[in-house]
């Protein structure tokens, strides 16, 4: 889908739901681990108990130990470089997504031979006090890592610069009593000088991105759009957003554009349609989940590449979407989606498939409805995140109450 830096090559888009990502995980069975809660919780009576916990739940890919280093309210921060060159990524996201990237790390489906890690002191710990002075300090612990992994028979090593910065929370305490220090915020800085086209923790993170298993495999423009569709259900961002090409465009039904109340634009870009998608699929979702049925109406109409090339294929389906939110709302789209499918110039699967992906899609009218909600009226809530959203209604969304 994507061009890649040099030393490294995704194997997902951004599904971790990929921010996306629909519970929280708590363990792996299928996992390595120590399989004593008590032994993990000592470890992090220590602020640097916690760091040297991380170190050994890499090593010994133990996800039930590395879930215990995070807090509940847990937030990475991608690479800076890494979210420049790639529109689809966001610039955060939150304890589920990591979790589930680690669950596939660190089990046994997933084709990673190998995965060392190793944590350096940069510079002392340093104290931040909290805002009052009887609130409790927190510490950041700024880290230099170096991570070699084999991923499909690829071998990547990289090295750079990680801010952990810890808390501790009232009430998690051990059996004894002593407070329990966990990750609050991860933030991979890269910062390796006189490196060019240098990886970082975050490209690494992005090899686990997707599990083979999870999705079918792209290989046909049926199967890419089933991947979607099982991608939006699973609300797993990285995967959607691994559905599309990188000149994608989204086109509003003309209702919607023409809508005086909606103010929306006629088209959308990738960028637009990442901040969307993270929007919806992300740690600050309202969505509780999704319900998705697309039936192909009529046959493929065959398109021209651009350029020339292979040609295209265009799809269109019959909608039925149902987004269930707090407070027993539920949203709608039942108006038809027309697809346009082009082969992946950038990307072939693990035994060298030719794989396709969605370069347009647009909202249009279904003849076989009478009155119809659009996918785009939804999507529109969602172009703004929770605490920027100011309070809208949209022409699905108000048919919806209505159900």
């Amino acid at each position: 889908m994507r061009d890649l830096p040099v030393a490294t090559r995704r194997v997902a888009t951004v599904t971790v739901t990929l921010l996306i990502i629909a519970g929280l995980i708590t363990g792996c069975s299928n996992s390595a681990g120590p399989g004593n809660d008590d032994e993990a919780q000592a470890d992090r009576t220590t602020t640097q108990g916690v760091i040297d916990l991380l170190a050994e739940a890499y090593n010994g890919r133990d996800a039930t130990a590395f879930a215990s280093c995070l807090a509940a309210d847990f937030v990475f921060y991608l690479e800076p470089s890494t979210i420049g060159s790639d529109p689809t990524l966001p610039s955060y996201w939150g304890k589920t997504a990591e979790l589930e990237l680690h669950e596939i790390a660190f089990g046994t489906r997933f084709p990673v031979t190998s995965l060392s890690l190793t944590l350096e002191e940069e510079r002392a710990p340093l104290e931040i006090p909290g805002p009052a002075p009887s609130d409790p300090s927190e510490w950041e612990f700024y880290q230099r890592y170096t991570i070699e992994t084999v991923v499909e028979g690829t071998t990547y090593e990289v090295n750079g610069y990680a801010s952990f910065q810890l808390a501790g929370v009232a009430g998690d305490t051990s059996a004894q009593g002593d407070q329990l220090w966990s990750i609050v915020e991860w933030t991979d800085t890269g910062e390796v000088p006189c490196r060019v086209d240098a990886t970082n923790w975050t490209e690494i993170k992005l090899l686990f991105a997707e599990d083979p298993d999870d999705y079918v495999l792209p290989d046909s423009p049926t199967d890419v759009i089933e991947k979607f569709r099982q991608a939006y259900v699973a609300m797993d961002a990285i995967a959607v957003l691994d559905c599309f090409s990188d000149t994608f465009s989204f086109w509003l039904n003309p209702n919607d554009v023409n809508d005086p109340g909606n103010q929306l634009p006629e088209s959308w870009d990738l960028a637009d349609e990442s901040t969307i998608t993270w929007n919806m699929f992300g740690p600050d979702t309202d969505i509780i989940h999704i319900s998705l049925t697309l039936t192909q109406l009529g046959d493929p109409v065959e398109l021209p590449a651009p350029g020339g090339g292979d040609p295209g294929w265009a799809y269109v389906y019959d909608v039925d979407m149902f987004v269930y939110l707090p407070h027993q709302l539920t949203l709608w789209a039942n108006a038809a989606a027309r697809f346009e499918l082009f082969v992946d110039p950038d990307e072939i699967g693990p035994a060298g498939e030719t794989l396709w992906e969605i370069a347009r899609w647009h909202d249009i009218d279904d003849p076989a409805r009478v009155e119809e909600s659009s996918w785009g009226s939804i999507k529109a809530m969602y172009r703004e995140s929770r605490g920027e959203r100011v309070e809208e209604s949209t022409w699905g969304g108000i048919k919806a109450l209505y159900r």
